[in-house]
């Protein structure tokens, strides 16, 4: 009876616990899968105030002491939810970070309302102004570690679970979030897709970076960040390192930005890691330095997908291109420019998808248009297929590919510039 006893309490009870939390989280939050995750702080949020002649309402939580703030802080950080009003419907979430200019009012003003959007504006360490610590040299943190912890990767994570306590019905779990910054916002992005608690890394779908340093640690010299790092491990945000390991492998990655930009080098090896380890992405570069609007005279897409391409969601599969013959990998140029695809049918044994290759012109500064026809690989990964081999085709191109735990590669696809989707069909026999 002892024995048994102690078998029940070390093994069984345990094991029964840990599968009702997973199954009650799994239900709560719609997920497949939602790891345990240790976000003991909750901030203090303000009553919603309506904004934009009230169609959105914005909810300020404020947070306070270490890792949120330096030991000797006297003051707050806020977080500022800027949300539909009234709340009828599902609403993806973006969580958005400011340059390094952006102080205060970026991360705790009433802009950046998007329609049926749920923005989520975290602030960098200092607070209210960067500019009143002076010469401080952990000002530079650019979204990184900052004295070896992550306040702004805890910061969006402790934001996402209040979120979601707030709102448990209105938002839309299944498109996961999108990381959006610009500048030191934008490099922020790619390093927390790197470092952030597991529990908001396993909810990041789309990383949207504009003007950042692609390669931070590989790029960034000023001596400040690295004292801002403190002893943080930097292979564990070093994109180099974090690619190989399939860490990334769920996340698409749009990246626009210049060669020239010593505020946030944009670096084709970038490009080159995407394509190597098969990581889902989109660049766009040009001389313009550190220019929002881009180099004048150059007519590279700006836009978050290529044209005519879904929303990248966390419930869908996400297409992945490489090592495509349409790419220019010259100081101006872009990266998997005029590819786009979509979702048509999902099921165990068969997947249907829509595929494009839509060829630029005229894209300006010594770009070359872009060729008449393409060819290229694809990766799918989150079907729902079953593990096997499976029959594809597309355009009369036909073959074999193997599924491993829902991801399937298929290599050498041509296509025809085109307004016109082909349907690319993976079945079994």
């Amino acid at each position: 009876m002892k024995d048994e006893l102690h078998t029940l309490t070390r093994y069984i009870l345990p094991l029964l616990v840990v599968i009702a939390v997973w199954a009650n989280v799994r239900h709560a939050y719609g997920m497949t899968i939602l790891p345990p995750h240790p976000l003991p702080y909750t901030p203090r949020c303000d009553a919603p105030v309506q904004i934009g002649n009230a169609a959105f309402n914005k909810v300020t939580c404020w947070f306070y002491g270490p890792p949120y703030t330096p030991a000797a802080a006297t003051w707050e950080i806020p977080v500022t939810m800027i949300t539909p009003r009234p709340m009828t419907g599902r609403y993806p979430v973006v969580v958005l970070r400011h340059g390094y200019a952006g102080f205060p009012i970026t991360c705790n003003n009433d802009n950046h309302s998007r329609a049926n959007t749920i923005v989520m504006k975290v602030c960098a360490p200092y607070y209210p102004d960067q500019r009143l610590y002076g010469t401080n040299p952990l000002l530079m943190s650019w979204g990184g570690p900052f004295q070896g912890g992550n306040p702004e990767g805890f910061q969006a994570a402790e934001m996402l679970e209040t979120l979601w306590g707030m709102y448990p019905n209105n938002i839309d779990y299944g498109a996961g979030v999108t990381y959006e910054g610009t500048s030191e916002g934008g490099t922020g992005g790619i390093l927390q897709s790197m470092i952030t608690p597991i529990f908001m890394q396993s909810q990041i779908t789309v990383v949207d970076a504009t003007l950042p340093h692609t390669l931070a640690v590989k790029n960034v010299t000023d001596p400040a960040v690295f004292k801002a790092w403190g002893n943080f491990d930097l292979s564990l945000m070093d994109f180099r390192v974090q690619a190989a390991t399939g860490k990334l492998n769920n996340i698409y990655y749009r990246i626009r930005g210049a060669t020239n930009d010593s505020l946030g080098i944009v670096d084709l090896d970038f490009f080159r890691l995407c394509d190597a380890w098969r990581i889902g992405g989109y660049g766009t570069w040009d001389r313009g330095g550190h220019s929002h609007t881009g180099e004048a005279g150059v007519n590279l897409p700006r836009g978050l997908y290529n044209e005519g391409q879904a929303p990248i969601r966390r419930d869908k599969p996400l297409p992945v291109f490489s090592n495509s013959t349409a790419n220019y990998w010259g100081e101006r140029g872009h990266y998997n420019l005029g590819l786009s695809a979509q979702t048509k049918l999902q099921t165990e044994t068969r997947s249907e998808y829509e595929i494009r290759y839509k060829r630029h012109t005229n894209l300006g500064g010594g770009i070359p248009d872009q060729p008449e026809q393409v060819t290229f690989n694809v990766t799918l990964r989150r079907t729902r297929l079953e593990q096997g081999t499976y029959n594809y085709s597309i355009n009369g191109q036909s073959g074999t590919a193997q599924v491993t735990n829902g991801t399937l590669t298929i290599e050498g696809i041509s296509l025809q510039s085109s307004e016109s989707y082909s349907t690319l069909t993976v079945m079994r026999d």
